[in-house]
């Protein structure tokens, strides 16, 4: 399909982050955006009817199994507990997939503690911030990035700090009394440049 069609791709506009929108380029170069930019976006193949299949996560980490046409927009076909990761779609249209566990952990070893306590929620914490007088660590909400937790080193419930509903939070600190917060927050912006040089580029698509 890629050659009469073009080749489908993902639009990662930060090295080293996985989040990005859905595109096809053709064998002339011009790129044809298909989707809305997700937090999340591995796996992708043509299948034989056409269509493009990928995973994929508007929010999150947590991927799950879409599908797009050249037309544009994205259809959630399957989402399940866990990771999924789309890796090939075979031509007689059985999905080769994947379901990836990863998991980042949080512990704390509070004063007077002799043993650490696991602190850990979701499976994706990363601790930003601790309290002035040790008892609470604040943490960007693993399962919606666009808001911060705050976490009692008790081993008590997090309670959310922010009510956000856009935009994803990059960074963050917390005033020393815990009574004020300063944060950065981030809009995700996909493109894909072509660069023509004089000579002849190591590998364009109509080689392949």
């Amino acid at each position: 399909y890629w050659r009469a069609k073009g080749w489908p791709s993902f639009c990662h506009p930060t090295t080293g982050d996985d989040g990005g929108s859905i595109a096809v380029v053709d064998l002339s170069g011009r790129k044809k955006t298909l989707t809305e930019p997700f937090a999340s976006a591995q796996g992708l193949a043509w299948s034989p009817g056409g269509e493009i299949w990928f995973t994929a996560t508007p929010v999150g980490s947590n991927r799950a199994l879409y599908e797009t046409s050249t037309s544009g927009g994205a259809r959630l076909k399957v989402r399940i507990p866990g990771n999924l990761m789309l890796q090939d779609i075979s031509r007689d249209g059985k999905f080769l997939v994947t379901r990836d566990s990863l998991r980042n952990e949080m512990v704390a070893l509070a004063k007077g503690d002799t043993k650490e306590r696991p602190l850990t929620w979701l499976d994706w914490s990363l601790p930003s911030n601790m309290s002035a007088d040790g008892k609470m660590v604040f943490a960007v909400d693993p399962n919606d990035p666009r808001n911060i937790l705050a976490q009692p080193i008790d081993g008590g419930t997090p309670t959310a700090l922010t009510h956000f509903t856009d935009k994803e939070i990059q960074d963050f600190s917390v005033s020393p009394d815990a009574s004020r917060m300063a944060i950065t927050r981030t809009t995700r912006v996909s493109d894909v440049v072509l660069i023509k040089g004089r000579g002849r580029l190591p590998l364009r698509l109509g080689d392949l």
